[in-house]
């Protein structure tokens, strides 16, 4: 048996109430990860010159929908393949509902939806494909790690039973006081650092010289490798726990192997990020 030595974690998901109305701790994190994301956005797309004209912001301001479309419907399909497939089979009117507000968005299904958004955007405006993921890695790192705050909120996606001096008990989610690794954190951190490794590759390739593709590709080397890692310490999820790997592991593999790709064929071409389109 496990020693009851932990932060004791009750805090209530919903962040304010109007009336038969409640605003979640996790739409509005969300919300303001958007808010920092649309700012860095801007910042990469200003830097480069690319939203002087109207019709500059315009095609900017598009491109911000496109994402938002795609964050927001891939994290939910993604969700509902990923993990609550048998649940939608059996209740699909349940399992699509938003009685209780967004929860558990997968940010596998998130990352999917990016990916397929820009290209969307790419064919649409003829901006090359990577040149878009490249400006769009810092925001991404940004929004990878606040929705974590959100799950922390919601007592969601909690880690496994832990002995760690630093180990929280979900009182929402278990019965009785169970220690965990507060993986949410940890992702949050995973989040945070994989920004500042961005800002610093940035920085020294050059900024607006730097190879097209090399922020997109650090974005998936780093990213996906410490997620996988991460899911050491989080509570199965659709997966038995006789299987080795979590759902979370499998999904992170392609973005694994992307990745690297990606920077070998950036640091093989060269092609500045700075290069008008043709």
């Amino acid at each position: 048996m496990l020693p009851v030595s932990c932060v004791v974690w009750d805090v209530d998901p919903v962040l304010l109430s109007f009336g038969n109305k409640n605003l979640y701790w996790y739409g509005f994190i969300f919300g303001i990860s958007l808010l920092i994301g649309y700012t860095l956005l801007y910042w990469q797309f200003n830097r480069a010159r690319l939203v002087e004209t109207y019709d500059d912001t315009l095609r900017f301001v598009l491109l911000v929908a496109y994402v938002l479309a795609g964050v927001i419907v891939g994290a939910y399909i993604g969700d509902l393949i990923f993990y609550r497939w048998e649940s939608f089979i059996a209740d699909p009117l349940r399992t699509l509902s938003f009685k209780n507000g967004l929860r558990g968005l997968s940010s596998h299904g998130a990352a999917v939806g990016i990916l397929t958004a820009v290209f969307l955007y790419h064919l649409q405006y003829k901006i090359r494909y990577f040149e878009i993921l490249d400006r769009l890695s810092f925001s991404v790192a940004v929004s990878s790690a606040m929705v974590r705050l959100g799950n922390l909120m919601n007592s969601e996606i909690v880690g496994r039973k832990s002995k760690a001096a630093w180990a929280f008990c979900f009182s929402s989610y278990d019965e009785e006081l169970i220690p965990r690794h507060p993986s949410q954190i940890y992702e949050f951190f995973i989040g945070l650092g994989v920004l500042i490794l961005l800002l610093i590759v940035d920085k020294k390739a050059g900024k607006e010289e730097r190879p097209l593709g090399l922020l997109c590709g650090t974005f998936l080397s780093a990213y996906f490798p410490l997620r996988f890692f991460v899911e050491f310490f989080k509570e199965y999820q659709v997966l038995h726990q006789d299987i080795p790997f979590t759902m979370g592991q499998l999904i992170s593999v392609p973005f694994m192997v992307l990745g690297p790709c990606i920077l070998i064929w950036s640091l093989k071409n060269r092609l500045s990020a700075a290069m008008p389109e043709q």
